[in-house]
């Protein structure tokens, strides 16, 4: 791609043209069967990172990487969202590039609540001399928490010495009445790590405070780390991040890249890990992030991955963000499992209670199924014909999924169609579906998997074989885009 190709995806919202953003939005809702109806996704283009999630005591604010013109990885806004109870949804004012230190792209990051004032903390790229070498800046919005319209941006660091500018996704919290904040960083020898700052409210500087020292992972061929998050849970302290680099380990880390976590005990920088692993075991998953201020700990994921390509995209959007997760520790492992208001959208009238053959389900693509397995051998086919399928299935203690039997493009295939996870047993399994993604909450939240699908066909046919009872509920949708 030339130079003037490549500074063509380089707009900001700001330049659309009178009634183009219209006219791509009804092209997405041509997409009468891969669009999702209870899970977020862009009203425009495309979506990837959870930015900036945050409660203020009333509300949940959850921004997301977004280019509106197209499905590709164009000039990165933060789109805004607004919510109670992650049901219904109202648009708010979106963070768009306008300042030297983040012309070409807002980048992700975080945010907290500061007084009258949310402080979001992001990342601003630009693309600098003949060959567009990039430019990294950390920086901050303040957002009148009234209004939620942008006060001021600053500027608070560039790059430090010893790193590369693959330096980014700034993510804050408040430690001893301080602000810190953690970036993903690219030492110059072309290794991945995290690196730890203060923050001073006062003149918008930051205080360079090291590398997180974490011991007992493998960062081994890892080139860069991307999303850092560290917080502390039910007495422990958490790390989720996405080592770029990370080679397959028998059924973990097949993605282009992954993500994981790391449960153990934090001193100023040094991080002892009891227990690390891949957070979620689907095809489709990355950039996780959680909530601040919130009681509990809410982890919302984008639902794709860096690079990736879907038959969809032909309709001017790509990307989804997970259903809100509530996080637990529990046996040294993270637990993850589906907020309670997710569960509100159960139509429990709706109940179909189906036994081992053929069936053929009402809205099977807009669906939730849950059954005690009790450690018993099954396979479960969705949405069979005798060329397409998904096929979820449970023998030797191993749970498979497999989407060989769907359209895939070229990126699909490349990483593999078959996920598998081992475990002692498998005794609860949930699965939402929705048009074209599939997330599966195993063992209340042991283990979750999450999927993009694409059918060229809808049926509503499911083939179940084993000893088990599934249960089948319709769901309403969540109320995101007027």
């Amino acid at each position: 791609m030339n130079k003037k190709n490549n500074l063509a995806k380089y707009r900001a919202i700001d330049s659309a043209h009178p009634n183009e953003l219209e006219k791509i939005r009804a092209t997405v809702l041509e997409d009468t069967k891969y669009l999702p109806k209870y899970h977020i996704y862009p009203k425009t283009g495309l979506l990837n990172d959870p930015n900036g999630l945050v409660f203020d005591g009333e509300n949940y604010h959850i921004f997301y990487q977004w280019y509106p013109f197209d499905s590709i990885h164009g000039m990165k806004h933060w789109a805004h969202l607004i919510t109670k109870d992650f049901i219904n949804f109202s648009e708010s004012i979106p963070i768009i590039p306008a300042q030297k230190f983040e012309i070409h792209g807002c980048y992700s990051g975080g945010a907290l609540i500061n007084n009258e004032n949310l402080l979001c903390f992001y990342t601003g790229n630009t693309r600098q001399g003949e060959k567009l070498n990039r430019v990294s800046y950390q920086n901050v919005a303040i957002i009148d928490r009234a209004t939620n319209e942008i006060k001021e941006k600053y500027c608070i660091l560039k790059t430090p010495l010893g790193y590369t500018e693959h330096f980014r996704d700034p993510k804050p919290w408040i430690e001893q009445d301080k602000i810190k904040f953690i970036c993903a960083s690219q030492r110059d020898n072309l290794t991945g790590c995290a690196t730890l700052f203060e923050y001073n409210s006062d003149n918008h500087t930051s205080k360079f405070l090291g590398e997180l020292n974490i011991k007992g992972i493998n960062n081994e061929n890892v080139f860069m780390w991307e999303c850092p998050d560290l917080f502390t849970l039910n007495n422990r302290d958490v790390f989720i991040w996405c080592p770029q680099g990370i080679k397959p380990d028998n059924n973990r880390f097949h993605n282009i890249y992954s993500c994981t976590y790391a449960i153990g005990h934090r001193i100023e920088n040094n991080f002892s890990v009891i227990h690390w692993d891949e957070l979620d075991r689907g095809f489709d998953f990355y950039a996780p992030q959680t909530f601040s201020g919130t009681n509990e700990t809410i982890l919302i994921g984008w639902i794709g991955v860096p690079n990736a390509t879907y038959p969809s995209d032909i309709y001017s959007w790509q990307g989804m963000l997970t259903l809100p997760r509530v996080l637990e520790i529990k046996n040294n492992k993270l637990y993850q499992s589906p907020h309670k208001q997710v569960y509100s959208l159960i139509k429990n009238e709706s109940k179909l209670e189906l036994i081992a053959g053929a069936h053929n389900v009402n809205n099977l693509s807009e669906c939730y199924i849950k059954s005690n397995i009790a450690n018993k051998e099954f396979e479960l086919n969705l949405f069979s014909s005798n060329d397409e399928q998904v096929k979820l299935s449970y023998k030797n203690n191993i749970f498979k999924v497999d989407r060989s039997k769907t359209m895939q493009t070229e990126f699909m295939q490349q990483y593999g169609s078959v996920r598998e996870v081992e475990m002692l047993s498998l005794n609860m399994l949930e699965i939402f579906i929705d048009n074209s993604v599939i997330e599966i909450y195993i063992n209340n939240g042991e283990f979750t998997l999450t999927m993009r699908f694409f059918m060229q066909e809808n049926n509503n046919n499911l083939e179940l074989m084993g000893d088990i009872i599934l249960e089948v509920f319709a769901l309403d949708n969540i109320h995101l885009w007027n």
